[in-house]
């Protein structure tokens, strides 16, 4: 039997991927199994794959909304810079709808056990982890998969630290209906704002009913107090919408980029942002998340050994994601720039258009080689 401690997307998606390759799992779920999760998240293309290679894209079909274009906008001028079409399968969809979707597949298999507990503490002796519950509780397990988070229990046994990046951004966001603002804001479309430090993403979910909105701006500056909207989005002749009082707003700093080289320690791996603190720029949040997923699955369903798999599956997902973190944290610092810089940056996009970006995301998201050859689960 294999444990996962997490009750988030990242611990569904691994026992999931776990149970769909013929092992008993109990999962942890920290007191998080019927906790709302808000805010949206896109897809991008090598997420959709992992769905796929777990069995999962017909169980979620009628879930998330295609994505057609990524917009980018110049956020001073209103101007549109450039726009990329998108051939391949990018979606958006809400966080709670694929959590609770996760968690009524997870129900269906009976390969699953749910313990709603946390994880205090473990040994882990000759291929025998015991795992000490905040309860008092114990639970013996041949390996377990850390899926609790960046501050979690995991990342700190694995690496011995769980601090993450000291940042200075901080992510204001908000989930709002549809129906209070103009069309355009519903349309199958991601829209990118670049400003002068500041930048800004919307997109539809739940089928276009609510509207996703994430504002980076720096927690240093005057713009995080009370009347940041009035300074950022009602002077704006599109986004001024978005300054209505009644909207409410979440404050979430923005961790740096971070993903330890050591994901295991004898038969404990990490997965999900116990493994990789991703920043929000690429689409690749929750994507390599379900690619951590499909990777554990493909690991597991080549040998009986667990810990061999795990072995595999840390061995493969640390040198995948680390290049993927380093372009995140770049695109990042390219959306913030001010000044002489970001005019410069407009510039570059609106002559590089559709084959700059196409090449900037290319290895980003493209089908991940490992996952082609990994036999796919039943639904």
């Amino acid at each position: 039997m294999i444990a996962v401690s997490g009750g988030g997307i990242a611990g569904y998606s691994v026992a999931i991927a776990i149970a769909k390759s013929g092992h008993a799992v109990s999962l942890l779920t920290g007191g998080k199994r019927h906790q709302p999760l808000q805010g949206g998240i896109q897809i991008a293309p090598n997420g959709w794959q992992a769905l796929c290679t777990l069995g999962l894209d017909n169980a979620l079909a009628n879930l998330p909304m295609r994505l057609n274009v990524i917009c980018v906008r110049a956020l001073e001028s209103a101007a549109t810079i450039t726009r990329l079409k998108l051939d391949q399968h990018y979606v958006s969809l809400g966080r709670h709808d694929l959590h609770t979707s996760l968690h009524d597949i997870a129900v269906s298999l009976p390969e699953i056990t749910f313990i709603d507990d946390k994880l205090a503490s473990l040994t882990d002796t000759n291929g025998i982890v015991t795992l000490l519950m905040a309860s008092g509780d114990l639970l013996t397990c041949d390996g377990l998969v850390a899926a609790d988070g960046a501050s979690g229990f995991g990342r700190s046994y694995v690496t011995g630290s769980h601090s993450a990046k000291a940042t200075t951004k901080l992510a204001m966001r908000a989930e709002i209906d549809a129906h209070i603002l103009p069309d355009m804001f519903a349309r199958p479309e991601s829209n990118l704002w670049l400003g002068q430090g500041t930048h800004i993403v919307h997109y539809p979910i739940n089928g276009g009913a609510k509207v996703n909105v994430v504002v980076t701006i720096s927690s240093n500056h005057a713009h995080h107090k009370s009347n940041w909207q009035d300074k950022i989005l009602a002077p704006h002749p599109v986004l001024a919408y978005l300054a209505d009082p009644e909207i409410t707003w979440a404050a979430t700093p923005l961790p740096g980029a971070d993903s330890p080289l050591c994901w295991r320690r004898g038969n404990v791996v990490l997965a999900g942002d116990a493994a990789h603190i991703m920043p929000p720029h690429l689409a690749q949040g929750a994507g390599q998340t379900l690619q951590d997923a499909a990777c554990l699955y493909k690991c597991l369903c080549e040998t009986a050994d667990i810990k061999s798999a795990f072995a595999s599956y840390a061995r493969q997902r640390t040198t995948a994601v680390t290049p993927i973190a380093r372009k995140a944290e770049l695109s990042g610092a390219i959306m913030r720039l001010s000044g002489p810089a970001a005019r410069l940056r407009n510039i570059v996009l609106d002559v590089g258009g559709n084959s700059l970006m196409q090449s900037w995301l290319a290895d980003v998201w493209a089908a991940d080689p490992v996952l082609k050859t990994a036999p796919h689960a039943s639904d």
